[in-house]
């Protein structure tokens, strides 16, 4: 009899083993998950307060852009207004420089195409004509009056 009691006594601790593991395996996921709907939540009302603020920021830079636009002017004080007269100019000046920058560039890179094609072609013409670099008046029967090398 004491087999089956020691037997029986095993089986209970096994069984009460494995209940305390499903129950510690419960607890754990509970808190995980109070854990996870807590962060959740903090998480919910930081992208909330971040969208007011982005909110609040958009519809300023409306404003703003409205008042550079020259619209709703009317509620705006001679200092607002002398504020964005500034703003503008030093845009105005930036704008203007950039614009200048690019021209330069521009004038630079047709320049360098302008002496390339004028290499170019004076090698053309050199293939073509193999006295061409000699002066017209040493030969004046051979000058031609679009000749780039005739004065």
């Amino acid at each position: 009899m004491e087999n089956a009691s020691g037997w029986l006594n095993h089986m209970l601790s096994l069984q009460f083993f494995r209940i305390q593991k499903t129950i510690d395996r419960y607890r754990r996921s509970t808190y995980d998950m109070d854990t996870y709907k807590t962060n959740l939540d903090q998480c919910i009302l930081h992208l909330k307060q971040e969208t007011t603020d982005m909110e609040r920021k958009i519809e300023l830079l409306e404003v703003s852009l409205r008042k550079l636009s020259g619209e709703c002017l009317g509620s705006c004080s001679i200092d607002e207004i002398q504020m964005i007269g500034d703003q503008l100019e030093r845009s105005l000046s930036s704008i203007r420089a950039r614009k200048a920058q690019l021209f330069d560039d521009q004038i630079q890179h047709l320049q360098a195409k302008e002496r390339s094609l004028k290499e170019e072609n004076a090698k053309l013409l050199a293939k073509v004509n193999p006295l061409s670099h000699l002066c017209c008046y040493c030969f004046p029967t051979t000058c031609h009056a679009s000749s780039l090398f005739c004065a």
